[in-house]
C-alpha cells in the first residue's frame, strides 16, 4: 500500500460481508448520511476505503471472516443505486437474503485484493474492534497512528473489475434538456455562480471577494441534482428541486469560503438556508452553530409535547404507569 499510498493519504475501514470483486464491484451502504460523512471527509484521489470480513455467519465464506479483504477507491460525484451497478444475480441474492438493505453505491474507480488476507484484530486493533459498535455500524471508521502505518506495509494485488454501462452514462446538455425540472434547477445554480464570478473583484458597498468557476458548471450541477438520495452536505438532510419551502431548496456554496474557486474540489450543494446561516465562516464554524441551533428546537419541541399530554384543565400533568410526571421525565 505504501507504494500507491500519499503522505497524507487517509485510510477508512469498512466492514463487508465479502470482499470487491466483479460479484459486487461497488461499494454499496444503506445508511444515506455516510455519504455526507463521506462528502465531508473522504478526498478523491488521495484517501482509500478498507474492507474488512465481518466474524459473523453473514460471511459466508469462514476464510474472509474478520480479515482484511479490500482496497479501493470510490467515486464521490454521484450515488447510485446499488442495483445499477452489479450484475442481476447479485441484487436478486441480496434481495432474497438482505431485504431492503445497501440501497445505495458509490462507483468503486480502483480496487486492489490485499494479498494473504491478514487478520484485522491483528493489523488495525482498535480500528477494527469498534466496527461493530454504535455508532460506527454502517458507517466508516478512520485508521490512524500506528494502525495506519501497519497498513501501508501490507501487500496489495489490483483487480480488473467490469464496468457497468450506467457509469459510462456521462450526463449532456442534450439529457438535461429531456428534464425540463432539471435542467431550470441546473440553469438557476450555475447561473447563481457565474453571477458571483462576474461580480468578483467589483467595488459595491465592498469589494467583492475574486471567484472563479468551470465553463461545464451547468453540467457539474445537473450531475449533482441527479444523486439519490439528494442530500445538504452541511445539515445531511434532504433536498428536493424546486421545493415549496425555498429555504430547502439546493443552493451553491464553496467547502472552503476563503477559496473563490467553484471548481469541483470546493463545490458542494446544500440548503439555501444552510447555505445563509454558514456565509463565509469554516464547515466547523456552520456545524457549532447548527448543534446549538438544534438543541434549541429540539428543547421548545419537548416543551410544546409536554404542555399538550396535560390534562384539559391545563393543571396537573398527566401521569404515567409508574406514577411520575411526563414533565419529570422529559
Amino acid at each position: 500500500m505504501r507504494d500507491i499510498a500519499k503522505p497524507d493519504s487517509r485510510f477508512f475501514l469498512k466492514s463487508e460481508y465479502g470482499p470487491l470483486s466483479d460479484d459486487w464491484p461497488a461499494m454499496s451502504f444503506s445508511l444515506p448520511h455516510l455519504k455526507t460523512w463521506l462528502s465531508r471527509s473522504y478526498r478523491p484521489g488521495s484517501d482509500f476505503i478498507i474492507y474488512t470480513g465481518t466474524s459473523g455467519p453473514d460471511t459466508t465464506d469462514q476464510r474472509h471472516r474478520s480479515r482484511l479483504l479490500s482496497l479501493l477507491t470510490i467515486d464521490l460525484m454521484r450515488t447510485y443505486r446499488t442495483e445499477q451497478l452489479i450484475p442481476p444475480e447479485s441484487w436478486r441474492w441480496a434481495q432474497q437474503h438482505y431485504p431492503g438493505q445497501w440501497e445505495y453505491a458509490f462507483w468503486v474507480v480502483d480496487g486492489w485484493s490485499i494479498v494473504d488476507l491478514p487478520l484485522s484484530s491483528t493489523v488495525i486493533p482498535t480500528a477494527y474492534e469498534k466496527t461493530g459498535r454504535y455508532p460506527y455500524r454502517g458507517m466508516v471508521i478512520e485508521i490512524t497512528g500506528l494502525e495506519r502505518e501497519n497498513l501501508l506495509s501490507l501487500a496489495i494485488s489490483p483487480l480488473t473489475l467490469t464496468r457497468q454501462p450506467v457509469v459510462g452514462e456521462a450526463i449532456t446538455l442534450s439529457s438535461l434538456k429531456d428534464s425540463p425540472d432539471l435542467n431550470m434547477e441546473a440553469v438557476r445554480i450555475a447561473g447563481l455562480v457565474f453571477n458571483r464570478v462576474r461580480e468578483s473583484g467589483t467595488v459595491q458597498q465592498r469589494t467583492a471577494p475574486d471567484r472563479t468557476a468551470p465553463s461545464d458548471l451547468v453540467l457539474r450541477v445537473g450531475k449533482l441534482l441527479m444523486e439519490s438520495p439528494l442530500l445538504c452536505t452541511l445539515c445531511g438532510g434532504l433536498m428536493s428541486i424546486r421545493p415549496e419551502n425555498r429555504l430547502l431548496q439546493p443552493s451553491p456554496d464553496r467547502i472552503d469560503s476563503q477559496n473563490g474557486d467553484y471548481g469541483p474540489g470546493n463545490f458542494h450543494l446544500v440548503h439555501f438556508a444552510c447555505n445563509l446561516a454558514k456565509n463565509q465562516f469554516s464547515v466547523a464554524e456552520f456545524r457549532q452553530w447548527l448543534t446549538l441551533a438544534s438543541a434549541s428546537i429540539l428543547a421548545e419541541q419537548a416543551n410544546t409535547q409536554g404542555a399538550a399530554e396535560m390534562t384539559a384543565d391545563g393543571c396537573q400533568p398527566r401521569t404515567d404507569t409508574q406514577g411520575l410526571s411526563l414533565a419529570e421525565t422529559i
